[in-house]
């Protein structure tokens, strides 16, 4: 297989360049979302279906802090790989992809291994109390242990749109969430023979998900799968001081995003204040809100990586036409998931809850 199958798409049509590369990945994080209701109403037919789907919001609320720090790698590393692929440089993309996965790896396991040592004290913190705040270390304790594992495999999904593999990053994120769908009710209720575990089942279903999404994902850069191949030693070596640009990069956004994640973590406990109902039907819909928002997050990715690519091809006024031609279909899909949550709320809630 060869090293390099560069594609480009800094040439043609800007709206079939945004197409090719914002589609897959609306379309990848579509089912990451559909995953997530999924994942929520198999939860919420366990026997303690409604403390358990509490358990999971205030869970949430600590997972999304957690993962801002995903933020001081993410945005630096869009920016930098999508760039030298722009450029045609493809050994200082691979160097920026294997800094990338590093720095994640580091920052998922350490910010899990925190969370694992304290997931009690963080969710009595933002409200969980008895069976719930039981039922949520159990669960917790499991996904924080894993923590480095969707981090890095967020990374792979960024890598791959960064070189201009969206079909690629979309395929695979579809296959994460149906396999993590389709493990959600063999390990928590027992189907075929396989261990009933409630809501630890749902845990031990996303690691699994998570765990061969990223082998698969890492196959394909490092097996010459992809439009830029991944060597374990070679010339593009990892140096601190480029990983530490990507840190100075992402910032910003981390700060942006410090902002939002805490304000979950202090809106958690006034939740808590009305009862258990209330904090799982505000679980639910915080997930059904974050699908239209997820989906725009999905399309961003996919035109960051895309504008990238022309600013490394010193190709500024398309990379600006790119961003502008964007915005109307944006909002345009905002407005229609808004219309339809508002109309269809009540139904919505009634596929959780009685």
């Amino acid at each position: 297989m060869s090293e390099q199958r560069p594609a480009d798409y800094t040439e043609g049509s800007v709206i079939s360049s945004i197409l090719k590369m914002g589609v897959p990945s609306m379309l990848g994080f579509l089912t990451q979302n559909i995953y997530t209701l999924v994942d929520t109403w198999w939860v919420s037919r366990l026997p303690e279906g409604e403390k358990a789907v509490a358990a999971l919001t205030f869970f949430g609320a600590i997972l999304m802090f957690l993962f801002s720090f995903n933020q001081l790698v993410g945005p630096g590393s869009v920016a930098v790989i999508s760039r030298r692929y722009g450029e045609k440089n493809y050994h200082l993309a691979e160097k920026a992809i294997k800094e990338t996965l590093l720095l994640k790896l580091f920052f998922g396991f350490f910010f899990g291994g925190i969370g694992f040592v304290f997931a009690p004290d963080l969710l009595y913190m933002v409200g969980a109390r008895g069976e719930v705040l039981k039922i949520g270390v159990a669960y917790a304790s499991i996904m924080f242990l894993a923590l480095g594992l969707p981090y890095a495999m967020y990374s792979v999904f960024t890598a791959l749109r960064g070189i201009a593999n969206p079909h690629q990053s979309m395929i695979l994120m579809i296959a994460s969430n149906l396999l993590n769908m389709g493990l959600d009710p063999l390990f928590m209720f027992g189907w075929f023979g396989f261990p009933a575990m409630g809501i630890r089942g749902a845990a031990v279903a996303s690691v699994i998900s998570f765990a061969v999404t990223l082998g698969v994902g890492l196959v394909m850069l490092y097996g010459g799968f992809a439009n830029v191949r991944l060597h374990v030693v070679g010339k593009a070596g990892v140096t601190l001081a480029s990983m530490w640009k990507l840190l100075r990069i992402g910032f910003p956004a981390w700060i942006g995003s410090l902002s939002f994640s805490g304000g979950r973590l202090v809106i958690a406990p006034l939740v808590a204040t009305f009862g258990t109902a209330v904090v799982a039907a505000y679980g639910v819909g915080m997930q059904i809100v974050g699908f239209s928002v997820m989906v725009i997050v999905g399309i961003g990715l996919g035109l960051s990586s895309l504008i990238g690519h022309n600013l490394g091809g010193e190709k500024t006024d398309r990379a600006r036409q790119t961003g502008n031609q964007a915005i109307m279909p944006s909002v345009g899909i905002m407005v229609v998931f808004g219309l339809v949550c508002f109309l269809m709320a009540e139904p919505i809630m009634k596929l959780f809850f009685s």
